[in-house]
């Protein structure tokens, strides 16, 4: 599957990504990828998914963005995602939420 992240950006919604894009990327087996962007409090993410990357990022979609392209080393290839993924198309596969 070649050498790539998943950024997912988000704000004061964990339990919405947790039931639709997080377990969109773990039906896909792609959570392993994944660094969670959060431009709210993040305790109450870790409450929910206590085992995923996150970093703080500042309030705004355009700030997330920044923010996302920033942390990774200059080339890497990067799938942005919103929170609020309902399903997915990629490849030969095509995956649904649970929602």
């Amino acid at each position: 599957m070649g050498d790539f992240v998943v950024a997912v950006r988000t704000y004061q919604r964990a339990a919405l990504f947790q039931r639709c894009t997080l377990q969109i990327l773990r039906d896909q087996n792609l959570a392993d990828r994944l660094t969670v962007f959060v431009g709210s409090d993040i305790a109450e993410y870790r409450a929910l998914e206590p085992d995923l990357v996150y970093v703080q990022a500042p309030k705004g979609g355009h700030n997330a963005i920044r923010a996302i392209c920033e942390h990774y080393p200059r080339g890497t290839p990067i799938l942005f995602l919103d929170d609020d993924l309902e399903s997915f198309w990629g490849g030969d596969q095509i995956g649904r939420a649970h929602v």
